[in-house]
């Protein structure tokens, strides 16, 4: 009976995949960008190293199928390190975005402001010159007066003090528009000058956004790029995990076939005595009783000589299909020579063995090969181990032999 061997239990693999998930969650707490960008190197390295420490406990000579398994980890780290940056460079391109926004309102607004300065110095400028037209016309009414107090004077109508109170009066006046005119434009000047000088500003502002908006579009640009290598890289840990996984299969097969016996399908004698000592660890950690039987094909060799060794092939395939056929599906069975076959039964005792192979023995009678067998049988003492048990149930056969091979005494009457 054909057993399959015992898988290895990656606990490693588990435990590395438990601490990568705890500290992918703490990054996903942070806020901050630089924090994440630390979890995410964290990440990488507890998932590889925890990774390797399990690939080297499961085997410490790495087959293709684990550096494949690495180089696929790898890529998937690599990969979640660019996505991560990724989200980083379009958080800061939308912060950029939002200050390039910001930009363009307070520009806005001091473009607003510039035109309202230029209208309040349009206004300025206008009373200026209104205020330029009535100080000329006090200036030619002052001369009008100069004539007519000149006039006057010679002609003697008026006194000389009233006419030149007159004319100083309107000069007086005269001077205070132009000063307060002089002064109107000087602030118009002023206005104008603030007003180029936001406009200016407005426009830096604006570069300045333009400047940022183009550097969020690369960033997103950059962004969109890594997202696609790391799409790239996973489909090539993917395709790598699958190879590894035939390379897997592949090696289970060949172990497979390199510890059974081609010819009846049970383990070989290496492997047997691998799975014997399993069988006796799992014996004392239960306290169970185990049986083992050192079973030989009878007569094997008579068969080989007179019937043809393709014959006896025949005959060891029978027994190992009816001893398959009367023990458990999980009871251990190899062959342990060219004629000889060591079961093993936990759980039972040797009462309930010896039954079984009388049920073997039955089926063999009755089967085209018309076969039997001998078994020794032995239970396992505290303490002992599966070699030693062995020899003791090859001893039992043996002394089993001898008793049929020797001839019964003859009673003299």
């Amino acid at each position: 009976m054909v057993l399959q061997p015992r898988p290895i239990r990656h606990v490693w693999l588990v435990v590395g995949a438990v601490v990568t998930v705890v500290i992918a969650v703490l990054g996903s707490a942070l806020s901050s960008g630089s924090f994440r960008v630390v979890i995410a190197v964290l990440t990488v390295g507890a998932g590889a190293a925890l990774g390797r420490l399990a690939m080297g406990r499961a085997d410490p000579r790495p087959s293709v199928a684990d550096e494949r398994d690495d180089d696929a980890q790898g890529r998937d780290d690599a990969a979640g390190y660019r996505d991560l940056v990724a989200g980083t460079r379009d958080e800061a391109a939308g912060h950029r975005d939002r200050s390039a926004q910001r930009r363009d309102l307070e520009s806005d607004r001091r473009d607003a402001e510039a035109g309202e300065r230029d209208q309040a110095g349009n206004r300025r400028d206008a009373a200026g010159d209104q205020r330029d037209l009535a100080a000329g016309e006090r200036d030619v009414a002052s001369e009008r007066r100069d004539e007519v107090r000149a006039h006057h004077q010679i002609q003697g109508h008026a006194p000389i003090e009233t006419a030149v109170d007159a004319s100083v009066g309107a000069r007086q006046e005269a001077a205070s528009d132009r000063e307060r005119a002089s002064q109107d434009r000087h602030a118009g000047a002023a206005e104008r000058a603030q007003a180029e000088h936001d406009r200016a500003t407005a426009s830096a502002d604006r570069g300045a956004s333009a400047d940022e908006r183009a550097q969020a579009d690369a960033d997103r640009n950059t962004a969109s790029a890594d997202r696609g290598a790391s799409a790239d890289e996973r489909g090539h840990a993917e395709h790598d995990r699958m190879a590894a996984l035939d390379d897997r299969d592949a090696s289970a097969r060949e172990r497979e076939y390199a510890s059974v016996d081609g010819l009846t399908g049970v383990y070989l004698r290496s492997a047997g005595f691998v799975e014997l000592d399993h069988e006796v660890d799992r014996a004392r950690r239960s306290g169970a009783p185990l049986v083992l039987a050192f079973v030989d094909v009878d007569h094997l060799k008579d068969i080989n000589d007179s019937r043809g060794h393709d014959a006896g092939d025949k005959t060891l395939l029978a027994v190992a299909k009816t001893l398959a056929a009367q023990m458990r599906s999980y009871d251990l069975i190899f062959r342990y020579g060219g004629d000889e076959f060591v079961c093993a039964l936990v759980g039972v005792t040797i009462e309930d063995v010896t039954k079984r192979l009388a049920l073997a023995n039955v089926a063999l009678a009755l089967g085209p090969e018309h076969a039997s067998v001998t078994a020794g049988l032995a239970d396992l003492r505290p303490g002992e181990s599966a070699d030693a048990l062995v020899a003791r149930a090859d001893a039992t056969l043996l002394r089993l032999r001898q008793q049929i091979r020797q001839p019964p005494e003859v009673t003299n009457p």
